[in-house]
């Protein structure tokens, strides 16, 4: 019975792991990336540069993908202002 709850979560974990790689793939690949999605497409570059720093997107991509989860793993969908995003 324990190697089959063992391997029962095992296969969830990776089941989880899949479904968050996908998810931020298809976040991150949609027309105009995450930021193109938030702002008006006549933004400034500077604007969009300053987007991109906020959010981390300046970043390599494991990171991005890192910080991501650690965000959504806290339930943290909406940056606040007072971490100042």
């Amino acid at each position: 019975m324990a190697s089959f709850i063992l391997r029962r979560l095992a296969q969830m974990f990776v089941t989880l792991v899949g479904i968050s790689i996908i998810s931020w793939v298809i976040i991150t690949l949609a027309p105009g990336g995450p930021i193109g999605l938030t702002l008006d497409p006549k933004a400034s570059p500077k604007v969009i540069e300053q987007m991109m720093k906020n959010y981390d997107l300046d970043k390599p991509i494991y990171q991005q993908y890192y910080l991501w989860l650690k965000s959504f793993s806290l339930v943290n969908f909406i940056p606040s202002k007072t971490e100042g995003r």
